[in-house]
């Protein structure tokens, strides 16, 4: 018989836990969380987070956009409770005193996890090539930078998207859908999977009634946690992330008189379109399209640490499932990635 924890056969599902590299690379990753941070955590993520909790949980939007600190936080409400629990569960080591090194570790509880969470569904899809996974996503260099050094919160977002598409797979839609609303709920700009989505319903003969049951899902868990602050000063602004997903209209061409083409948007529409000229969506043509419209971010937007995080796992997932995968692109881009983030930036 199957559980949560084996197979029919006996083996273990979450074998890839007790191989001496993922113990290692999860010690470094530990030890990373105490040591390493940006600025973009230390002075913008803790204290909003510590304000929200120390303050009995006042609205932290309003408060650093009326000091004029419109970039503290570009998340929704959803990632402001997920980083706000380990420090309200730990709260007693505070009264013995807190310290920055603590401060950050707290904070990359919710990373770790979410860290953890991910390599196991990529080890779950890639059964028989799990050492792999271990070495290219559980140590990929790029993943671990965007989280344990520089301190970006992208890989919760991500993790709730995996997840919803781990229970998607298996048919399990009640699951699935509460997972891509709390994916949409910690990160705003997920919202442009939702077509894709909705294409990949309809492509398997969901009926109609349901369909929409299930898109109004995400949706209403969106507005159920970010209710309290839909009409207050500030949350839009610093949540929506709507400055970044508009930079994506600063790549453009121009023609005669004022007839002006938005690349990004066409593409991801010409992407839309090709996607529901499908007969059905097997899982690699569904991850395929997925990480395209996220790669149409990351590719017209100026580049971002975090933003990497979004199509990473979707390139290492296709790269370890391809046997005869050419080593070089992913070597390239792990030494492009760090040359312009820390030679040029």
């Amino acid at each position: 018989s199957t559980s949560w924890l084996t197979e029919r056969n006996g083996e273990s599902k979450v074998a890839i836990f007790n191989t001496p590299l993922f113990l290692w690379m999860l010690g470094i990753k530990v030890i990373a969380s105490f040591l390493f941070a940006s600025n973009l955590l230390i002075s913008n993520y803790i204290p909003f987070v510590n304000y929200f909790v120390e303050h009995g949980f006042a609205n932290p939007y309003q408060h650093f956009w009326e000091l004029g600190q419109a970039i503290s936080f570009p998340f929704p409400a959803l990632m402001l409770w997920v980083l706000a629990l380990p420090r309200l569960l730990l709260f007693p080591l505070w009264a013995w005193g807190s310290s920055v090194d603590l401060d950050i570790f707290i904070y990359r509880i919710p990373i770790l996890l979410a860290d953890i969470s991910l390599a196991l569904i990529l080890a779950r899809w890639l059964k028989t090539k799990q050492d792999k996974v271990l070495l290219y996503y559980w140590c990929s260099p790029i993943l671990f930078y965007i989280s344990y050094i520089a301190g970006n919160l992208d890989a919760i977002p991500i993790a709730m998207l995996f997840i919803f598409l781990f229970f998607l797979f298996k048919e399990k839609y009640p699951a699935a859908f509460l997972f891509l609303g709390f994916a949409l709920a910690t990160k705003t700009g997920l919202v442009i999977l939702l077509p894709f989505v909705l294409v990949y319903l309809i492509l398997e003969h969901q009926r109609y009634l349901s369909i929409a049951g299930l898109m109004a899902v995400p949706l209403a868990i969106y507005a159920v946690a970010n209710a309290p602050y839909f009409f207050q000063p500030g949350f839009w602004e610093l949540a929506s992330g709507g400055s970044d997903l508009l930079n994506v209209l600063r790549v453009q061409l121009t023609l005669s008189g004022n007839l002006i083409i938005y690349v990004a948007p066409l593409v991801y529409l010409g992407l839309l379109v090709r996607s529901s000229m499908f007969q059905t969506f097997n899982r690699d043509i569904f991850l395929m399209f997925l990480g395209f419209a996220l790669g149409i971010i990351a590719l017209f937007i100026p580049p971002a640490i975090g933003w990497y995080y979004w199509i990473v796992p979707f390139f290492i997932y296709f790269y370890i499932k391809e046997d005869r995968a050419n080593r070089m692109p992913f070597l390239m881009l792990n030494v492009l990635y760090f040359f312009y983030f820390i030679a040029v930036e």
